[in-house]
């Protein structure tokens, strides 16, 4: 992750997608350590994803290196 596309580049709201393309949610919060992402409409669900699972980021995307469901399962 480097500084261009790192932490600082995160926003609530961002989309959230996995390696393999998948959205996995959209970001509410952002801590030291990891992003927290929810997770669906209804009865959306918190995920807490680690910032090492992020490749690249901007303001309105995150992707990660792992895949939707091993960020899922973290």
């Amino acid at each position: 992750m480097d500084e261009a596309g790192g932490r600082g580049a995160i926003r609530e709201g961002a989309e959230v997608f996995g390696a393999d393309g998948e959205k996995v949610g959209n970001v509410v919060d952002v801590r030291d350590d990891h992003i927290v992402v929810e997770k669906g409409f209804f009865f959306p669900s918190d995920y807490y994803v680690p910032l090492n699972a992020v490749a690249t980021s901007d303001e309105e995307n995150v992707h990660l290196n792992v895949t939707r469901d091993e960020a899922l399962n973290q």
